[in-house]
């Protein structure tokens, strides 16, 4: 196995990936090409979660992935705004296809998987691959380069619109958060002015919203989240998995009734936190493994 850290771009020294990669094996397989998964872990856009990178990184590489974890622009890291981290993002979907002979890569098998603000930014990939200003945006006139195969969705936020009209409803909303010194609606409305801009309008909400963009042209989606979720609202998944259904594109989509937000893999591999361990919800990661064998077939 080999592992290593290369910067995206040449000029922005926090923006990277962490490739974690099989080598070929004269005892199994030495010219076998693998699928792989690109990984874009959560935090509001205002860093990126730890809980959502190695450990979910090491669960698809046991799987059999070559795996690479994006560490896109934040507010920590760069310019946070849209459409910033979807062009890191599709840079290096760029690259890993181009890279994909020399990486033992099946170029028809890569996947990529997000949890919350990093499952909002494959959503949006996975929604506007196919739009030529993206393709000229990372430097190419190939939005095939761009296509994830298939997209897994966890605890997403889809549709900032709908997240707003629901925040507002809760009676929670001007409680302080356990992991900040702000209330959830200021958290909520700092995220929104790094993703969004500072005087962020309902269209530009709308813009960033993959639900607004869904086709026929998304790829086959797996959705997971909780009933208990009060960050990220779990309507939105129901909204998008209905949406898909309309348009006949394949989806799955899984409702736990138990469970935070943040579970990542739901194990203690992903947490030393007690509640942020559940055994029903860390089923997902086998339903997901089952959802990209349809997909894939073999790997």
């Amino acid at each position: 196995m080999k592992v290593f850290t290369t910067l995206l771009y040449d000029n922005k020294p926090n923006v990277s990936y962490t490739s974690y990669l099989h080598e070929g094996s004269e005892e199994i397989d030495k010219d076998r090409q693998f699928p792989a998964m690109i990984i874009c872990g959560g935090g509001a856009y205002l860093g990126i979660s730890d809980r959502e990178k190695e450990p979910v990184a090491l669960h698809y590489l046991q799987a059999g992935f070559q795996v690479f974890v994006l560490d896109y622009q934040t507010e920590a890291t760069g310019n946070a705004q849209y459409p910033n981290p979807l062009l890191d993002l599709a840079m290096l979907m760029k690259q890993i296809r181009l890279q994909g002979e020399t990486w033992q890569i099946d170029n028809d098998k890569i996947a990529i998987i997000g949890f919350s603000a990093g499952a909002n930014l494959c959503a949006q990939l996975a929604t506007h691959w196919h739009n030529r200003w993206l393709a000229e945006g990372v430097g190419t006139g190939d939005n095939q380069l761009l296509k994830p195969n298939a997209v897994i969705l966890a605890y997403p936020l889809l549709d900032f619109i709908v997240q707003e009209k629901y925040a507002n409803l809760d009676p929670r909303i001007d409680l302080s958060l356990s992991y900040t010194d702000t209330t959830k609606r200021d958290f909520m409305h700092h995220a929104n002015k790094v993703f969004l801009g500072k005087e962020y309008t309902e269209n530009r909400m709308k813009e960033a919203s993959p639900y607004y963009f869904l086709s026929g042209k998304t790829p086959p989606t797996f959705l997971w989240t909780t009933a208990q979720d009060d960050l990220v609202y779990p309507q939105q998944c129901l909204r998008y998995a209905n949406k898909m259904m309309e348009l006949g594109v394949p989806v799955e989509l899984h409702l736990f009734e138990e469970g935070q937000h943040g579970l990542s893999l739901g194990t203690y591999q992903a947490s030393g936190d007690l509640t942020l361990q559940n055994a029903d919800v860390a089923q997902w990661q086998n339903l997901a493994l089952r959802f990209l064998h349809r997909r894939f077939v073999e790997f």
